[in-house]
């Protein structure tokens, strides 16, 4: 005995599928932000690098 004034059941936006796929390309994209990151983190240590080793200093006279 359903009447017109129900409210109806709210409708899940996308099946399972869709939304496995939305979050799969969102994954995706961060672990290709992340990727370039290092990779320009990479360069920029192989360029200069950040730790520079203190210069070993022997105190033998």
């Amino acid at each position: 005995m359903s009447t017109s004034d129900e409210q109806p059941r709210p409708r899940r936006r996308g099946g399972r599928r869709v939304q496995r796929a939305r979050r799969t390309a969102e994954r995706h994209a961060a672990a290709r932000a992340t990727a370039a990151t290092v990779a320009t983190i990479a360069a920029a240590a192989h360029r200069a690098p950040a730790v520079q080793e203190p210069p070993s200093v022997d105190h033998t006279p």
